[in-house]
């Protein structure tokens, strides 16, 4: 096997740094480029600790002996493991670096406290600011490159997040949390970001899959969709972004959609219009009532219940069996991190989620190197509901996402 040179390009870039972000989008091959990159950075014998989603840790051991050839003395932990993995390491890579964006965080503070003390650290994530402000990354900077926290005098999460973030005040004491709604001062950071953080999309390095559709599909709100009780509710409800209100009302919201998404989809399946079909929502009882409604075309799929081991079994069993034409996913288990899922050429998204990198990964999972067919992609959302919220909210960060660059 050879690595596309936009992947050379990458290896070396790595290669090249004791500290070093890869941020390439989903599908172009982050494993690939940090496995060929640790044989050039450290030694034969080096100590070897890889950080990364337990759903990956199995395709990491297989991409390693491809691209790596046994090279290191290696050990993958998962960002949930409560081992203490001692050091010192001589190369710690964090993949899917994002999942430690917090600063209090017992995750964030463990592993990247490994990252800091190790010879070289690299972190690898498609989706490095999930929400689309830099305040995400302090928690990287202040621990690889603590020298650009100093330079720019902010020595804090708190300073360094009033220094890129505009913010409001939201909910009611003593619940009140800061919510950002817009970005600023992002020039101090961009020559810090282009030696650090190295990003790329499908378009930067010329590899052309086939078309991807991405639509809403518009549900109307009929009389069964709130009781009094709930519609009371869900007219005091204040801010789109937490809260057990919000929760509830997304719960809700899922329930009150899926069997009418189900109903869509069994009329495309019966008429032949694709073959097999990827269904992601967030909660288990929404995930069930599809299995109920969808079981004549063949379903599978799994939540965060199934043991990780057995994930990719059940994926690859998907691509297999003509008969099994729909795979529904719970969207925290199977939007990151799995690879099989290209079989489909269609994915819903019945549940859609407040950040875009997000649903970016979720439809990565049918949209990347191995797609052969245009492939379209669906977010169901119901009229004047919390489902407008969260779409409002979408667009408010992707223009983030423009202003930042990542």
């Amino acid at each position: 096997m050879k690595l596309y040179d936009y992947q050379e390009e990458g290896v070396e870039f790595l290669a090249s740094r004791k500290r070093a972000y890869l941020a390439d989008e989903m599908g172009l091959g982050k494993t690939a480029q940090a496995c060929a990159a640790a044989r050039r950075a450290v030694a034969e014998r080096a100590r070897i600790l890889v950080v990364a989603p337990a759903s990956a840790i199995d395709n990491w051991r297989k991409e390693w002996e491809t691209w790596a050839g046994g090279w290191g003395s290696v050990t993958f932990a998962s960002w949930a493991s409560r081992q203490d993995h001692e050091g010192p390491w001589d190369l710690v890579i964090l993949d899917e670096a994002h999942y430690a964006k917090t600063p209090t965080a017992a995750r964030t503070k463990k592993f990247l406290g490994l990252a800091q003390e190790a010879e070289v650290a690299w972190c690898l994530s498609g989706t490095p600011t999930p929400n689309k402000h830099l305040g995400e990354l302090y928690t990287v900077f202040a621990a690889l490159r603590p020298d650009v926290c100093a330079s720019l005098g902010l020595h804090s999460f708190d300073r360094w997040f009033d220094h890129f973030c505009r913010w409001s005040l939201v909910g009611r004491y003593p619940m009140q949390r800061k919510r950002v709604y817009g970005i600023k001062n992002t020039s101090d950071l961009t020559p810090h970001l282009k030696s650090f953080i190295l990003k790329r999309s499908l378009k930067d390095v010329e590899i052309e899959l086939p078309e991807l559709l991405v639509s809403t599909h518009h549900l109307p709100r009929d009389k069964n969709f709130l009781s009094a009780d709930q519609a009371a509710a869900y007219e005091r409800m204040a801010g789109l972004e937490g809260g057990d209100s919000v929760s509830a009302l997304r719960r809700h919201l899922g329930i009150y959609k899926a069997p009418r998404i189900a109903k869509v989809i069994a009329e495309e399946l019966a008429g032949r219009q694709y073959e097999k079909v990827v269904i992601m929502a967030y909660h288990r009882d929404v995930l069930e009532i599809f299995r109920d409604k969808l079981w004549t075309f063949g379903v599978t799929g799994f939540d965060g219940r199934t043991p990780v081991g057995k994930r990719q079994d059940i994926i690859d069993e998907f691509g297999r069996d003509t008969g099994t034409r729909v795979f529904v996913v719970q969207q925290v288990a199977g939007g990151t991190a799995i690879d099989g899922l290209q079989v489909s050429t269609e994915i819903v998204l019945a549940e859609p989620d407040f950040t875009p990198d997000s649903m970016k990964q979720q439809i990565k999972r049918i949209h990347r190197i191995g797609t052969e067919k245009v492939c379209r992609a669906r977010v169901f959302a119901v009229t004047d509901t919390l489902d407008e919220g969260i779409l409002g909210t979408l667009m408010m960060r992707l223009r983030h996402e423009k202003e930042i660059g990542l």
